[in-house]
């Protein structure tokens, strides 16, 4: 995906896109999506208007129309061609078996404040969670991580903002607890993504790291543990030296 965020979620019989990453929807997103047997979707959740996480919606869209459309700034759907409505804490579905909890973003953010308009979602299955952010910033981490009537607790995080100091601050790490921190950010990126310090606050909270500049694409499977596998490790050439794949600090 690049400097971006793409995030596929998959039940049973139900899948849901958080985010399609950067334009060009048939230059990564789809092709992986048809390569995973994925025909339909039943849910697409832009977290916010930025081209790195929604860049290739309408391109998708138009190939494989979503059942329901949900977006962190839902004013700026009309731009991609798409209708829906907007993420709002309290929305909650289930399907089988496995329950999802929009929690943010709240309302009285700014619409034009798009990274704090960012949907956060909670993914909890029967024994583990996923928690995803997209580039919600460290005030909105901190103002749900105060909230005892939420349930945080996730075995999976993924790093907001690709791994920038501005989020995934201790507090939202203490909350979560994670036993997998996921950071999706471009192979030698301009930004430097993901900061040292976030790096090192996941460090200090005992968690493995993923990460798709060096270790490619990520795949997860929640059972009754979590198992997870790297693009470049199954992926092998001879020029490509292995990675850690997420080995624990």
């Amino acid at each position: 995906m690049g400097q971006g965020l793409s995030v596929l979620v998959q039940t049973r019989s139900r899948a849901l896109l958080f985010d399609t990453g950067p334009g060009g929807a048939e230059r990564v997103v789809l092709p992986q999506l048809r390569g995973l047997g994925v025909r339909r979707l039943d849910g697409l959740m832009l977290s916010h208007r930025h081209s790195d996480h929604d860049g290739a919606a309408a391109e998708l869209a138009a190939a494989m129309p979503p059942g329901r459309v949900w977006a962190g700034q839902p004013e700026s759907l009309s731009e991609l061609g798409l209708s829906g409505e907007g993420c709002r804490p309290g929305q909650s579905w289930a399907w089988d078996g496995v329950r999802f909890d929009v929690l943010g973003p709240p309302e009285s953010v700014p619409a034009k404040d798009a990274n704090a308009r960012s949907c956060i979602l909670r993914v909890a299955g029967a024994s583990h969670a996923l928690l995803l952010s997209g580039d919600a910033p460290e005030a909105a981490e901190r103002a749900l991580a105060g909230r005892p009537d939420l349930r945080l607790r996730s075995t999976v995080l993924a790093a907001g903002h690709h791994g920038s100091r501005t989020a995934t601050g201790a507090a939202w790490l203490a909350a979560a607890r994670p036993e997998v921190v996921l950071i999706s950010a471009g192979y030698l990126n301009r930004y430097r993504h993901p900061h040292p310090s976030v790096l090192r606050r996941a460090e200090e909270a005992g968690a493995a790291e993923l990460r798709t500049d060096l270790d490619g694409a990520l795949t997860l499977e929640f059972g009754e543990g979590v198992e997870w596998s790297c693009w470049r490790d199954s992926q092998r050439r001879y020029w490509r030296e292995r990675g850690d794949c997420g080995e624990p600090p």
